[in-house]
């Protein structure tokens, strides 16, 4: 599910979760669409969906900030699309641009989940690019994010509630952005999520290092925890495995049982000889 960013959203969505308005625009509609004709059906197309511009522009099936980036007019939105499917995508995100504070946040856990201290990222040209995110020195993450307490503990609910709404299991990282209720469009303060990253990296410059480390948690202190929810998950599949193979095998049992145990009374053999036509019983 979460390597689909257009599922995972509207998934979300209908659990009750804030997320940003979007459009997955398929390069066939894009490609059939005359050259002459595409700024109407931009204009179309964003009135329909209840998108303004700016916008953000990325796969719905990628990670890592690959082939992101932002349109702030209707010909910089043209020239963007045009570009990206000179690629082999064959669909592009389009999603309303959120403004509030970026956040990303470590979560933990399979039965039990805890989310970790929020770290604010900053992102120098608007739109984190992949050297922020895992050159060392490129980037920058505020860890804990300089945020009220009361905050940080709202972003953390909502990040484990996440986690437990999609089924996660082991750990994630899930970016999404905080908003105060006067950048909020409710009027209410909120969390947005953006994406869940499944598997997120583990390089020295990982804001999860950071976040643990907030906890009283040392790098291979993390790296155990994730191998042990690991092994722990690795053997209840097998155990569920084995539970279901004997319960199969226990059924299959009593299922030959009653069929070997019939009175021998109420059984009748037929032999029909066909040279002479009769047909005898056994009682």
């Amino acid at each position: 599910l979460c390597m689909d960013k257009f599922r995972t959203n509207n998934f979300l969505r209908s659990k009750g979760f804030a997320v940003p308005n979007n459009y997955l625009l398929s390069k066939e509609s894009w490609l059939s669409c005359d050259e002459a004709n595409r700024k109407t059906f931009l204009e179309n197309l964003l009135k329909d969906n209840n998108l303004t511009l700016p916008l953000v522009i990325k796969p719905h099936d990628d990670g890592c900030s690959v082939m992101v980036s932002k349109a702030t007019t209707l010909p910089e939105l043209h020239k963007t699309l045009t570009e990206f499917f000179t690629s082999t995508k064959n669909a592009v995100l389009l999603e309303e641009l959120i403004i509030g504070v970026e956040l990303t946040v470590g979560v933990v856990g399979s039965d039990e989940v805890i989310a970790l201290p929020p770290s604010m990222t900053v992102a120098k040209g608007g739109i984190l690019s992949m050297e922020e995110k895992f050159l060392p020195g490129a980037g920058e993450n505020q860890t804990p994010a300089p945020l009220s307490t009361q905050t940080l503990e709202l972003v953390k609910k909502t990040m484990v509630d996440v986690f437990k709404a999609i089924a996660g299991q082991g750990y994630s990282r899930i970016d999404c952005f905080y908003q105060t209720a006067q950048q909020s469009p409710t009027g209410k303060e909120r969390v947005v999520i953006l994406e869940i990253n499944t598997v997120p990296a583990l390089t020295p410059a990982t804001c999860l290092f950071h976040q643990a480390a907030e906890v009283g948690m040392k790098p291979m202190d993390l790296i155990d925890k994730i191998v042990e929810l690991g092994l722990e998950r690795h053997r209840q599949q097998h155990l569920n495995v084995a539970i279901g193979t004997a319960k199969t095998v226990v059924q299959d049992n009593q299922e030959e049982s009653v069929t070997t145990t019939t009175p021998a009374s109420s059984e009748k053999m037929s032999f029909k000889d066909p040279a002479d036509n009769l047909t005898m019983k056994l009682f």
